[in-house]
């Protein structure tokens, strides 16, 4: 029996569980505690228990206003 394909479960857009690939769009109402965190989680899908680790980015983005500077 051939293994099964690999599931990428790294830096992912979605919250992807480990053991059967579901991928779970849902995870803002997860209760992960400020912007970077780790928790267990339970898959909706398998009910497998699997870490769930959030990474956050930050960027800007700037307009000009096309006024005068304030000085």
């Amino acid at each position: 029996m051939k293994n099964p394909k690999p599931i990428n479960t790294t830096r992912t857009l979605y919250l992807t569980c480990p053991y059967c690939g579901f991928k779970d769009n849902d995870a803002y109402e997860l209760p992960f505690v400020g912007l970077d965190d780790t928790i267990n989680t339970e898959c909706k899908s398998c009910e497998m228990e699997y870490q769930a680790e959030r990474i956050v980015y930050v960027r800007y983005s700037t307009l000009k206003l096309n006024k005068k500077p304030l000085a």
